[in-house]
C-alpha cells in the first residue's frame, strides 16, 4: 500500500483520505527523531519560515533517507533543510496561491495610489493628488506565475507593465514588455518583487539597482525578505528615492519590534498573508491528492520542481 507522511496536519490528511481512501497516511511531527516506520512513498512537507536559513542547513534529515518524493505546501522550495530535497522528485502546487498574491498587491498599489487609510483620517486632502492606475507604470521584477497574476489584474486598469524575466526570455503576455532590472527600477512607479530565492536574487535589490529608481516610486515585496538588502531599502526611504514599501515577507519573520523598518511611517509590513485566502488551503490539498493519483496511475507529476534554479 502507497504510504503518505504528512507534516501538513489533519486537515490535510482528512482530504487525502478522502481523495485516495487506499493509501495510508501517517501524520509526522516537522523535525522527526528518527525515521517513523518504513519509508513513505511520498512526503507532504510544510516549510520552515521560522527559522533562517543556517538553521535550515543544520537540521538532521536522515530521517528521510529512502523517501523519493517530497510535495511541498508551498511553491518557494527555499524554507525547507537543503538535505531533505536534495537527490528526490520535489513538487510544488503552482498557481494556488498566485491570484491571492495579485490580489494583494494591486490592493498594496491602489492604497498607496489613493493614500489609504491617510485620506480617511478627516484631514485635508488637496485636490488633484490622488494617483490613477491608467498613469502608473508597474514594474514586476520576475515574471512567474504570480508576476503574471498581477500583471492580468493591472491590464484592466490601463497601467503600462514591465517585467524581468531569467535570461531576457520573451513575454508570455501581450502588452507586457521584458526589460533590463535597472530600467525596470527608472521607469516604474511601483516596483513588485516575485522572484524566487536562488544564489543570484539574495541580496538583489541593493544600493546599486536602487541608485536606479523612479524616485518617488513605491516598492512591494511578496517574494523572500532575502531578496532585499534592508540597510539599502533604509537610506533609499530616507533620502526619498523611495516614496514608501509595502512587505509582506521580511528577514527574519516576524521582525523585531525595534527593527528600524518598523520606525518608518513610509513602511507597511503584514505578517506574511499575502496568499492566505479562506479556501486556499483546500486548493493546494487538492493539488497534492491530484499528484497522489497520477503517482497511483503512473502518470506524469505536476508542478516538478528543479532544485538547482531553486523553484
Amino acid at each position: 500500500m502507497t504510504l503518505i507522511w504528512n507534516q501538513v496536519g489533519p486537515a490535510a490528511r482528512e482530504a487525502i483520505e478522502r481523495a485516495a481512501p487506499d493509501v495510508e497516511v501517517l501524520d509526522i511531527p516537522l523535525d522527526p527523531e528518527a525515521a517513523p516506520g518504513r519509508p513513505a512513498d511520498v512526503l507532504f512537507a510544510r516549510p520552515r519560515p521560522d527559522l533562517p536559513r543556517a538553521a535550515l542547513s543544520s537540521i538532521d534529515v536522515s530521517w528521510a533517507d529512502g523517501v523519493p518524493w517530497v510535495h511541498s505546501l508551498s511553491v518557494g522550495i527555499d524554507q525547507y533543510p537543503p538535505g531533505l530535497l536534495a537527490e528526490r522528485v520535489v513538487t510544488v502546487p503552482r498557481g494556488v496561491w498566485s491570484g491571492a498574491v495579485a490580489e494583494y498587491v494591486l490592493a498594496a498599489i491602489l492604497s498607496a495610489e489613493k493614500r489609504m487609510p491617510w485620506i480617511y483620517s478627516g484631514a485635508h486632502v488637496p485636490l488633484f493628488t490622488l494617483g490613477l492606475l491608467r498613469d502608473a507604470t508597474v514594474g514586476i521584477v520576475g515574471f512567474g506565475d504570480i508576476g503574471q497574476a498581477v500583471a492580468r489584474l493591472l491590464a484592466p486598469l490601463g497601467s503600462n507593465v514591465v517585467a524581468t524575466r531569467r535570461c531576457g526570455e520573451r513575454s508570455p503576455l501581450a502588452g507586457v514588455s521584458i526589460v533590463p532590472l535597472d530600467r525596470l527600477f527608472a521607469q516604474s512607479d511601483h516596483i513588485v518583487l516575485t522572484v524566487p530565492t536562488t544564489s543570484e536574487t539574495i541580496g538583489l535589490i541593493g544600493d546599486s539597482v536602487l541608485a536606479e529608481v523612479k524616485p518617488g516610486a513605491h516598492l512591494i515585496n511578496v517574494a523572500r525578505g532575502s531578496v532585499v538588502d534592508d540597510a539599502a531599502l533604509l537610506r533609499a526611504l530616507d533620502d526619498g528615492r523611495l516614496s514608501a514599501a509595502t512587505l509582506d515577507v521580511t528577514e527574519p519573520e516576524p521582525l523585531p519590534d525595534d527593527h528600524p523598518l518598523r520606525q518608518r511611517e513610509a513602511v507597511r509590513i503584514s505578517p506574511h498573508v499575502s496568499g492566505a485566502a479562506r479556501g486556499l488551503e483546500h486548493r493546494a490539498f487538492e493539488a497534492f491528492t491530484d499528484n497522489v493519483r497520477r503517482f497511483l496511475s503512473r502518470e506524469p507529476l505536476q508542478g516538478v520542481a528543479d532544485i538547482d534554479k531553486g523553484y
